[in-house]
């Protein structure tokens, strides 16, 4: 239970490797806390899951819908460790923010500070993540004559390489 009560929130781990390069990896998948406090602290604790659980020190990857946009808390802890996928892309394709909500507006994609499903990474010896790209699905399916999101949030995806 998180410091807000609100409800339970929890980050599952998995120590990742690649089937065609061998190439080990600790990747992290959460879903942040709503209230401010809370969520400040999702920051630090991303961290520390991080540094306790990834023994082998390996480059990390974590992903999830923050309920956090750039600027918050949040993501002052998690720069704190982490770097911020799309700011350390190589290249950015068309959308940037993601929404919550069903509203298909350009103003919730155009602007980074709208993104809170985010993507974070980490280098360590061993092992350098760089992002060669960062986009925002916004893919919408036909159902009954009318075209839908298949959720309320987009899916951010990178493509990442792993040296």
């Amino acid at each position: 239970m998180g410091w807000d009560a609100a409800c339970k929130r929890t980050a599952t781990w998995a120590l990742m490797k690649c089937k065609k390069t061998g190439k080990k990896f600790f990747f992290m998948a959460t879903h942040g806390p709503l209230k401010k406090e809370a969520n400040g602290h999702a920051g630090r604790i991303l961290v520390e899951i991080d540094q306790q659980y990834n023994k082998e020190k390996l480059p990390t990857i974590v992903v999830g819908d923050m309920n956090a946009r750039p600027g918050q808390t949040f993501h002052q802890n998690m720069l704190k460790h982490y770097e911020d996928a799309y700011l350390v892309a190589e290249k950015k394709c068309g959308t940037i923010g993601t929404f919550n909500g069903p509203v298909d507006s350009d103003k919730n994609f155009s602007l980074p500070h709208r993104r809170i499903d985010q993507i974070y990474i980490h280098s360590t010896e061993n092992g350098k993540v760089t992002v060669n790209e960062y986009t925002v699905n916004r893919d919408r399916y036909p159902i009954s004559g009318s075209h839908y999101f298949p959720s309320d949030h987009c899916p951010v995806y990178v493509d990442v390489t792993i040296k």
